[in-house]
């Protein structure tokens, strides 16, 4: 028996989605948990995405008291429109799903059991991650203690995602938040803040979300990954910049940790465009100077390949302090 005592607030951004958000929609509303809600933030999407939403929910009559729309009267932003639908929350538990992913339909059921049985503040469950012609299984690491799982998140540049959790809605009462404007990245400065003011961590290990990067207009559309966006990689430096500034003065370890996560993130974006965009490598590579200290030799020790150091960044040597 499914124990409903408290509410969970499923959260999603809209922005030109047409083409996935029917699919997002359906299986949220047909989630076998029921004590829900469910928030859309439409930032003025230049499509029919909130028609389509609005003619899915005329199939789920018993969800209409459960049911939010807000329409911003300007394109905010991701990090913006995050920020706002978490003020907005009105459960004790908070879910974001972006509108072109779904879930399984007994995601927030196990999630929420996962809670009560241990009592953690963030429940979180693998994925899998949905390309065109295959799927793979996104395993996350299976860390009880916070500060374990913030080091785990630092040492790679990515899958700080901030979906495919249950989330304690009163940790966002504590962080900093997104920054707005910096909507690429905006979960690498989030989501280690709430693990850092997390008392305890579970995990459901089972792929329950479905990550989807079919849609081209995605910024994390592997098309556009792999392109050189100068933008998007700079507002991901800035918002690791941020982090590191969040954890000074409160634990020294993870403050190194996320000192050296900036370094990483400045040699993983200038190494995509070393020997295509000159410009855009000088002006990621500039960032290097909110690094303290000097991580970057470590870096081409430890990934070694030297052939591929030196061609990748075969001008970049001159400016390593």
């Amino acid at each position: 028996m499914i124990n409903e005592n408290y509410k969970v607030s499923i959260l999603t951004p809209v922005y030109n989605v047409s083409n996935y958000i029917e699919r997002c929609a359906r299986s949220l509303f047909e989630q076998t948990y029921d004590n829900l809600e469910f928030i859309f933030v439409d930032d003025c999407t230049p499509d029919n995405s909130m028609e389509i939403l609005a003619q899915v929910t005329k199939d789920y009559p018993q969800r209409k008291e459960q049911l939010k729309i807000i329409h911003n009267d300007k394109n905010k932003g991701l990090a913006a429109v995050r920020n706002i639908l978490t003020k907005l929350a009105d459960g004790t538990f908070i879910m974001h799903v972006d509108s072109d992913d779904w879930i399984e339909k007994d995601t927030t059921e196990k999630l929420v059991n996962k809670q009560i049985q241990t009592g953690a503040d963030i429940v979180s469950c693998n994925s899998v991650l949905e390309e065109s012609s295959h799927q793979s299984l996104i395993q996350l690491p299976q860390k009880s203690a916070p500060h374990e799982m913030i080091m785990e998140f630092l040492k790679s540049p990515n899958n700080h995602q901030i979906w495919g959790r249950l989330i304690r809605t009163s940790l966002y009462n504590q962080i900093v938040g997104a920054r707005e404007g910096l909507d690429n990245g905006e979960d690498t400065l989030v989501t280690p803040q709430l693990f850092y003011y997390a008392q305890k961590l579970a995990n459901v290990d089972e792929p329950l979300y479905h990550y989807f990067q079919g849609n081209k207009t995605s910024l994390t559309h592997k098309e556009i990954r792999n392109k050189v966006n100068t933008k998007a990689r700079i507002q991901i430096i800035q918002n690791s910049i941020l982090l590191r500034d969040f954890f000074k003065g409160k634990d020294k370890e993870l403050e190194n940790q996320a000192n050296s996560h900036i370094a990483l993130q400045i040699w993983d974006s200038s190494k995509h465009c070393a020997r295509r965009d000159k410009q855009a490598f000088k002006q990621m590579w500039a960032y290097r100077k909110y690094v303290d200290g000097n991580p970057f030799l470590s870096f081409a020790g430890k990934w070694g390949k030297l052939g591929v150091f030196w061609r990748s960044h075969y001008y970049c040597v001159s400016f390593i302090r």
